[in-house]
């Protein structure tokens, strides 16, 4: 994936992740490193307890991101993949 990729992917993600205000304690992990964390244990096939260890983040924190972020890019999968309609085999030659 190209750096220009991933700052699109990126913003896309902002828009549906809310990024949680700091309140104390210890400071939540930005909307980059969570889509980092799970970018790579998408394409590694790595265990979360792995990508926590990477990336420096609890193994609750990786689970957490990871599955927020997965679910933020399901709300994102119309709009970027969309399978041929048989009108578009029908212009590229291709026979059914």
């Amino acid at each position: 994936m190209t750096r220009t990729t991933s700052e699109k992917l990126l913003i896309e993600l902002k828009n549906i992740l809310h990024e949680k205000v700091y309140r104390g304690g210890l400071e939540p992990i930005p909307s980059e490193k969570a889509m980092l964390a799970t970018l790579w244990y998408l394409a590694k096939g790595e265990t979360i307890i792995s990508v926590a260890d990477r990336f420096n983040i609890s193994l609750s924190s990786a689970h957490s991101i990871i599955n927020n972020v997965v679910s933020a890019m399901n709300k994102l999968l119309k709009k970027y993949i969309v399978w041929p309609s048989h009108n578009f085999s029908k212009q590229v030659g291709i026979q059914m």
